[in-house]
């Protein structure tokens, strides 16, 4: 994460490019959803937003530019993609904690653990994929 974050202040990597490797290696070894598990995937994903994860990665990239123009630092993890526990609340988002009991409970606001973390990544409290 370090030296990812190195380059993403440096603007040899964008935030985009960085969520869209992230993405592809989710799809790589992920395999299917269930609650069984699997011995030859992961299986650590239920719920992806990959529209939102790319909307975020652009604000971040966004952030960055302006931070390297004004030659400011930008916050350590802006740009850097992150998983959220569906035990975390993210406005509009399943708060299930993995459980079956709670399907359908949809959260109406969010967490203050996620609010920090937006916020040092593009500003915008906004959903990630999680799980």
């Amino acid at each position: 994460m370090l030296e990812a974050a190195s380059l993403l202040q440096a603007g040899l990597l964008s935030s985009g490019e960085l969520t869209q490797a992230c993405q592809e290696r989710i799809a790589q070894r992920n395999g299917p959803v269930t609650f069984e598990g699997s011995d030859s995937e992961i299986n650590a994903w239920i719920r992806l937003y990959p529209e939102m994860a790319q909307s975020l990665a652009a604000g971040a990239d966004a952030r960055l530019a302006r931070a390297r123009t004004e030659g400011q630092a930008a916050p350590a993890l802006c740009g850097i993609p992150l998983g959220l526990k569906d035990l975390y609340a993210v406005k509009g988002l399943p708060v299930t904690a993995s459980s079956k009991v709670l399907a359908g409970n949809i959260a109406a606001g969010n967490s203050t653990a996620w609010e920090r973390l937006a916020r040092r990544g593009n500003g915008a409290p906004r959903a990630h994929p999680h799980r």
